[in-house]
């Protein structure tokens, strides 16, 4: 029992300090700075960027099978722009239906929509061709950042932080956390598997997603737009 309440404590002050004000802001900061560099080492093309790239592509294709693949293909759509959109449909339905959460949707909407614009930027900006070996999903377009990963921390990672502002249970708060940080990483790890990213491609969407969240986690807080979300959490 001693060890169960140690660890849970662990992870409380690990959430904690990951929202507070002082700690969120120099992570956003690290992130952003990380994103940066690894942008230009991208562009860059060094030859340890590349074989890094190829070891990685080399060992999810390793671990290829028939059941993990048809697995990978179901988990990378909790990534996609359709299975997003349904959910912010689904949750917009429930705040007209409840009246609550409106200011939480709003900050939901807006990052929504403001993040594959960011992507198709960054996309053209770095101008970065997809993997070509063994992709088992047909895709198009460019590969620096994912946006599969960057729409999987952007939407999850918005609705840990909401759900950790209005939460009165730390079971629920650090849950939250929990459930978005394995979601984005099985997505991340599926773009790679499957073929359609490099894995530097998902680490620059996850440290650009990162300094994304906790940009509006930081806004949560009260910053900007106050601290009242209007949907607390009791269960």
């Amino acid at each position: 029992m001693h060890e169960v309440k140690t660890d849970k404590k662990w992870w409380e002050g690990l959430v904690s300090t990951s929202t507070s004000r002082r700690a969120g802001m120099g992570l956003l900061v690290a992130s952003s700075i990380g994103f940066v560099t690894l942008t230009f080492l991208v562009v860059g093309s060094p030859s340890w960027i590349t074989e890094l790239d190829l070891s990685a592509q080399d060992a999810a294709f390793e671990l290829r099978s028939s059941w993990m693949g048809e697995a990978m293909i179901w988990i990378t759509r909790l990534g996609s722009r359709i299975v997003i959109g349904l959910l912010m449909l689904a949750l917009t339905w429930w705040v007209m239906r409840t009246g609550r959460c409106r200011k939480a949707l709003s900050i939901m909407v807006i990052a929504f929509l403001a993040n594959p614009l960011l992507e198709l930027l960054l996309k053209n900006l770095v101008g970065r061709p997809r993997p070509m070996a063994s992709q088992l999903v047909v895709t198009n377009g460019l590969s620096f950042p994912s946006g599969h990963v960057l729409a999987t921390v952007g939407f999850y990672g918005v609705l840990a932080a909401v759900i950790w502002s209005s939460a009165d249970r730390r079971s629920i708060q650090i849950g939250a956390y929990t459930a978005a940080t394995v979601i984005i990483v099985l997505v991340g790890f599926s773009r790679v598997y499957l073929g359609v990213h490099w894995f530097t491609d998902v680490v620059g969407a996850t440290l650009l997603g990162i300094a994304f969240v906790l940009g509006v986690a930081w806004s949560l807080r009260g910053h900007h737009l106050g601290g009242d979300l209007g949907c607390e959490v009791q269960v």
